[in-house]
């Protein structure tokens, strides 16, 4: 027998609950999601102290020193969303993860912002601060925004559309390449694509594509 409307009730402090897992989750990085959560929700139902803010050393040395891929694939499930973020929002939540300000500064510098960011073209800059060049901002980001489950590592992959745009920011910020040179890697790489995704495979060895020239 299906539920009727009426049967499914959801609090209208669903979202912001989940906003605050979501933060709860990459300030904690547990090791065991779901024995965390477990014992998030346990402690949540019982009104006891919840097991937040107590990664193990390894994980806590790593967050306060470093943008890791992981991190940042939290924070874009909390932004992302919202496609425009005020800088104070994304100030906020790296200062609640102890993150060196290099990364922070060196995306704000380069992508010129003004205010709100686009959350996008800030995600694309830490994925090129990850990966140290183009081509490896580019795996980067595949792996983050990987468009099929069943599309695992060591390959990932992304629709043309949005590889294509990502591409094209990350050439339009560093200025080391024309847009010219840009469009006719592009064109080469469609044809070696299938079902309008790319795979980090399609790119990730292949050096005949000029995706970046210091490679």
């Amino acid at each position: 027998m299906s539920q009727s409307r009426e049967d499914v009730f959801i609090p209208d402090t669903l979202p912001e609950f989940l906003k605050q897992y979501t933060k709860d989750v990459i300030r904690t990085q547990p090791e065991d999601l779901l024995q965390w959560s477990h014992k998030y929700f346990t402690a949540l139902v019982k009104g006891q102290p919840l097991p937040v803010g107590q990664p193990s050393d390894r994980h806590l040395l790593q967050a306060v020193r470093n943008l890791t891929p992981e991190i940042l694939r939290g924070l874009h499930s909390q932004f992302h969303k919202q496609r425009m973020v005020s800088q104070k929002d994304i100030m906020s939540a790296w200062k609640s993860l102890n993150l060196a300000e290099n990364c922070l500064s060196e995306a704000f510098t380069l992508g010129r912002f003004g205010e709100p960011v686009e959350w996008m073209k800030f995600f694309t800059l830490c994925c090129n601060h990850l990966g140290g060049n183009i081509r490896q901002a580019l795996v980067q980001a595949c792996y983050i925004l990987n468009s099929d489950p069943q599309c695992q590592p060591p390959d990932a992959c992304v629709p043309f559309s949005m590889f294509k745009c990502l591409y094209f920011y990350l050439v339009h910020v560093t200025g080391k390449l024309t847009r010219k040179q840009a469009e006719e890697t592009l064109t080469v790489l469609q044809q070696q694509t299938h079902n309008g995704v790319v795979k980090v495979s399609d790119f990730i060895n292949d050096y005949k594509l000029i995706l970046d020239p210091t490679q």
